[in-house]
């Protein structure tokens, strides 16, 4: 199986997650850089920005909590970290 039928079997409750958490660092690091020049508070900001929502979501769910959602909205914090700072 390639990497590519591997990410089609993601669900995509999965992908929301994750383009949430994406957005979330984006939007927390282009902030922050707007305001200051700490470059590494910014992306540890976004990239906590991430981890704290994936985990107040998963905390409102109750027992339906998924912890696959939480590890896919932080791995999105963490790649659209990596791209805004590629960008």
């Amino acid at each position: 199986m390639n990497l590519i039928e591997k990410l089609g079997k993601v669900a995509a409750d999965k992908w929301l997650h994750f383009i949430v958490g994406m957005i979330l660092a984006q939007l927390t690091i282009a902030l922050l850089c707007a305001v200051q020049n700490d470059i590494i508070l910014a992306y540890g900001a976004g990239m906590a920005v991430a981890l704290a929502a994936g985990f107040i979501k998963e905390l409102k769910d109750g027992s339906h909590a998924d912890v696959q959602d939480f590890l896919f909205t932080l791995l999105g914090g963490v790649v659209g970290a990596g791209l805004a700072l590629i960008v």
